[in-house]
């Protein structure tokens, strides 16, 4: 009966952690009080975040091996750019003070990548 109920256990924290990482919250435990828009705030806060590691990688990998990474550079600077459009056409129709501080966040800090790598 113990193993039982550890099994359940976790099953139970396998299935919170895989919804957590996968989603960033959890179903059951987050409330669903957050509007569409500032759900799309989050997810091109975390596609920003996915290309700036991609752009990042392409840089070390090319000093580390000599190869030639300017696609992947590339392609992780079209998404940045992607990202920042997406944004200014999602800013005006975010209405909570806290979503428009974020969106005004995430725009400072791709401003500042952007000019990081120029």
């Amino acid at each position: 009966m113990k193993k039982l109920v550890a099994l359940v256990i976790l099953l139970v924290a396998v299935f919170v952690a895989y919804t957590y990482f996968s989603s960033g919250t959890v179903p059951f435990l987050s409330s669903s009080s957050q509007s569409e828009e500032e759900m799309d705030l989050k997810q091109l806060s975390a596609d920003f975040e996915g290309a700036k590691k991609q752009f990042m990688q392409a840089g070390r990998a090319a000093g580390l091996t000599g190869l030639d990474t300017t696609s992947d550079a590339g392609s992780a600077i079209q998404e940045i750019e992607r990202i920042e459009r997406a944004l200014r056409t999602l800013k005006p129709r975010l209405k909570t003070e806290s979503g428009k501080k974020e969106a005004a966040r995430l725009e400072a800090e791709i401003l500042a990548f952007k000019r990081g790598i120029n």
